[in-house]
């Protein structure tokens, strides 16, 4: 579609992450986030970032995409996956047709954790909920859990 085009995105082979939310704390750097977006298109993925006012800034070597929950709603189906940190913006796009990979803050407990799954509440059945552990080495994992999880089938 034109959008695809004007944000230089590829049908069913993107990967839009989000990593703010006003709610998370700074557990994932945005050094983290660089790194990811890297080892996500070395597995031949176009990166976007998911912008939604003019100070949040794309993820270096990232596509910036801000553009309306509307059109952001057909252009994630089109892409294929949105990884990102728990946020307000996964309640809005619990419906749409692409894999959603949801981090959770570290800190939150269980309990805490479940009363804001997409899943408990019944938003949508196939979000693909991660806890973090802040821990470098529970950081690695969550990278390598990604990777997975974005290339396996929808």
């Amino acid at each position: 579609t034109e959008l695809l085009e004007k944000f230089h995105l590829r049908k069913n082979k993107t990967v839009i992450l989000s990593p703010y939310a006003n709610s998370f704390q700074e557990e994932l750097s945005i050094i983290w986030w660089e790194q990811l977006a890297e080892r996500i298109e070395n597995e031949g993925y176009i990166v976007a970032t998911n912008c939604g006012s003019e100070k949040e800034k794309e993820i270096n070597g990232t596509n910036r995409l801000m553009i309306s929950y509307r059109d952001f709603a057909l252009v994630a189906e089109l892409c294929g996956c949105i990884v990102g940190v728990r946020s307000g913006f996964f309640d809005l796009m619990s419906g749409i047709n692409c894999k959603k990979i949801i981090i959770y803050q570290d800190f939150m407990s269980k309990e805490r954790a479940d009363f804001f799954s997409l899943r408990n509440m019944e938003l949508c059945e196939d979000a693909i909920e991660i806890k973090l552990d802040a821990s470098p080495e529970g950081k690695e994992k969550l990278a390598n859990r990604i990777i997975s999880e974005m290339k396996g089938r929808r």
